[in-house]
């Protein structure tokens, strides 16, 4: 499923691919985003953590 992201902290103008079978849970992008804004949590759903790979600018 394709996700862009604008806005934010997020660094912009990258694509990131995943691995398609070992691949993050979408919840884990919605805790990272979640924690940027300032929000503490450690848990959003049927998420495992935070998704590792996206840069901040």
């Amino acid at each position: 499923m394709p996700i862009l992201i604008s806005g934010g902290s997020f660094k912009h103008g990258q694509h990131i691919a995943f691995d398609r079978d070992r691949n993050y849970p979408l919840p884990n992008l919605f805790v990272s985003m979640l924690q940027q804004m300032g929000i503490e949590t450690e848990k959003f759903a049927t998420s495992t953590g935070t998704l590792r790979g996206l840069d901040f600018a």
